[in-house]
């Protein structure tokens, strides 16, 4: 579980890097 979670977190600081730099394209589902 930990690590499950260690990886949603990283994907998710990864898209919001992605977000920060291309702000007019939707990050990919």
């Amino acid at each position: 579980m930990a690590l499950n979670a260690g990886i949603e977190l990283d994907i998710d600081a990864l898209e919001r890097q992605l977000q920060a730099s291309k702000p007019n394209q939707l990050p990919p589902i």
